[in-house]
Order: C-alpha cells, then sequence, then structure tokens
C-alpha cells in the first residue's frame, strides 16, 4: 500500500467507532462497499478542503449514502462534490 496515509480524529460524530485523538489508517486505492468506514474528500474552488469520516450505507453512480453515530444520522453526498472515498483499514487508540 504505497499510497496509504493516517487521518486525525478530531471530531466525535462517530463517536462509538472511532474517538477524538484516534489516528485512523486509510489504503486510498481500496474500494470501498457498504460497510465500510470511509474518508470522504472535497475541495471547493477556492481551495477550501473538507474531509468527513462516516459509515457508507449505500453507493450509486450519483451519491453516497452515509451514517454517523454522534448524533445519529443517515444522508447524502453527492458523488459530484465528494470526489475522493478512501477505505479506513484500521485505526491507533488515542492515549488515555
Amino acid at each position: 500500500m504505497p499510497d496509504a496515509y493516517d487521518c486525525f480524529v478530531s471530531g466525535d460524530s462517530m463517536e462509538r467507532a472511532y474517538e477524538r485523538g484516534n489516528i485512523l489508517l486509510v489504503d486510498p486505492a481500496a474500494k470501498v462497499e457498504s460497510g465500510d468506514d470511509v474518508v470522504f474528500m472535497r475541495e471547493d474552488k477556492d481551495g477550501t478542503r473538507y474531509v468527513l469520516i462516516k459509515r457508507l450505507v449505500k453507493v450509486n453512480e450519483h451519491s453516497f449514502t452515509v451514517k454517523q453515530y454522534n448524533p445519529p444520522k443517515t444522508f447524502t453526498l453527492p458523488r459530484k462534490e465528494w470526489r475522493k472515498a478512501h477505505l479506513v483499514i484500521g485505526k491507533y487508540n488515542r492515549a488515555s
């Protein structure tokens, strides 16, 4: 996995699976499927970048349906905006 990278968890929307301070291991080359935890990325025209970590519920050619745990919520991300979807393959727990 030459392009694998790590990602620091800074929010609590996926708490129960990931806590603030965890470090996720991510494989950008792996195929994502329903049930996977995924790092989604988008970049606006002004260069502002956004990153979400969510559980993938469903994928089709137009959108990703995702869910979070805190607060419990399911919603849709348009694929034309959220162009990158990278598979979470592991995590390091934060120090207690």
